[in-house]
This record gives structure tokens, C-alpha cells and sequence, in this order.
């Protein structure tokens, strides 16, 4: 397999095709208008929207198809906790943003949105694991 063949699987893999890949951009996306607004010298919420960002990448690469096809098994265990990293990430670093030169009043806000986008995918995981053809609409493709 050449380097070609693996970039272009990987962008097949990134496109959005159902609602939960798009809750998934729009934290990954967030998380970078989180990056612009924070107050200089803020060092753990950035280091946490770059782990966000990477469960964002994460999920979309790999664990959301293990979790679609593993179902409620140890190998979902992985999918799940990338997912609960979405949410509490962003959660952990609206308490962590402090003052800068700026104000943190936007930055904060967004985490907050953000976390609230997380929860909302982290909550259609575990539906699915606890009743798959409750959620499952959620995760196919249109």
C-alpha cells in the first residue's frame, strides 16, 4: 500500500456522513476558536483543547467504527473513553482559563458550548451501547 492509498483512506474516514461526525467537527472546530480567544499564559485549557482536538481525530479515524461494530464489548471500552475526553476536556478547561491581558469571558463561553456538545455525543454513545437501535440512526450514513 502506498503513501497515496493511505491519505486517501483517511480522508474517506474524516468525511462527515452522519450527525454524530458532524457533532464530532463542530467540537473539533470549536476547539480551535477556543485556541484563538484564550488569554496568553493559559497553558493547561490549551493543552486540553489539543487533547480534544486529537480525541476529535481519534474518533473519526478509528474508534467510532469500533464502536458501531463492536458494540457493548472491552474493545468499545477505547471508543468510550475518547468519547468521554470530548466532553470533559473542554469542561475541565473552563475552570482552568484564567486572566490575561485579555478577558477569558469568550474563551470560557465557547468551552462551555463545546462541553455541552461533547456531553450531548458522550450521552448518544452510551444510549447506543445501552440500546443499539435506539441511537444507531445517529451514527449511520444519510
Amino acid at each position: 500500500m502506498d503513501a497515496g492509498q493511505i491519505f486517501s483512506d483517511a480522508l474517506v474516514s474524516l468525511r462527515p456522513d452522519s450527525i454524530a461526525d458532524f457533532l464530532v467537527y463542530a467540537v473539533f472546530v470549536g476547539s480551535f476558536i477556543v485556541l484563538a480567544l484564550l488569554p496568553d499564559g493559559n497553558d493547561l485549557p490549551q493543552n486540553l483543547m489539543f487533547g480534544t482536538m486529537a480525541c476529535c481525530v481519534l474518533d473519526l479515524l478509528v474508534a467510532q467504527d469500533i464502536l458501531l461494530n463492536k458494540g457493548a464489548q472491552t474493545v468499545a471500552l477505547f471508543a468510550f473513553i475518547v468519547h468521554v475526553g470530548m466532553a470533559v476536556f473542554p469542561m475541565i478547561s473552563v475552570g482552568a482559563i484564567r486572566k490575561g491581558k485579555k478577558k477569558p469571558g469568550p474563551a470560557r463561553m465557547m468551552a462551555v458550548l463545546l462541553s455541552v456538545i461533547g456531553a450531548l455525543y458522550l450521552l448518544m454513545t452510551f444510549g447506543l451501547l445501552m440500546s443499539p437501535a435506539a441511537v444507531r440512526g445517529m451514527f449511520l450514513p444519510f
